[in-house]
């Protein structure tokens, strides 16, 4: 997998900005109709840093701005590192054991709201009862 599906960046988090950072170090910067969004000489230094080193920056002249995903960190979409499909490839390839975790933990999540209900009943109850007892007194 190359790029992430729409279903799995949708179900994310997600923030643009013109400049963004990835997980991984690389910046990515939108350059497409932002020259009035970075500081004075901003877009400029950006653009030098890409040209002198692409691995650690790069232009996107056809984006207004970089989309990322917040999964514990930033990782930008489509970012060389690949850490989106990374990301998404565990999830699916492990997505029967992580249904399975998911069941379990809602499973004791629910047994603790039925014993919670539970308290709560015999509180008003007593509660009931105690009230009861004080208006026959």
């Amino acid at each position: 997998m190359l790029n992430i599906s729409d279903e799995f960046q949708a179900a994310w988090n997600t923030s643009s900005s013109i400049v963004v950072t990835c997980a991984c170090g690389h910046t990515h910067f939108a350059s497409f109709g932002n020259n009035g969004n970075f500081d004075e000489g901003e877009l400029e230094g950006l653009c030098e840093k890409a040209f002198r080193s692409p691995a650690d920056y790069t232009e996107h002249p056809d984006l207004s701005y970089v989309t990322y995903l917040h999964v514990g960190k930033g990782i930008v979409v489509g970012c060389a590192c690949q850490q989106d499909t990374k990301y998404e490839n565990f999830i699916w390839l492990y997505r029967n054991e992580i249904t399975a975790y998911l069941m379990a933990r809602n499973k004791v999540d629910m047994e603790t709201v039925t014993h919670l209900n539970e308290q709560l009943k015999q509180l008003d109850e007593l509660h009931a009862l105690q009230t009861k007892l004080h208006l026959d007194t």
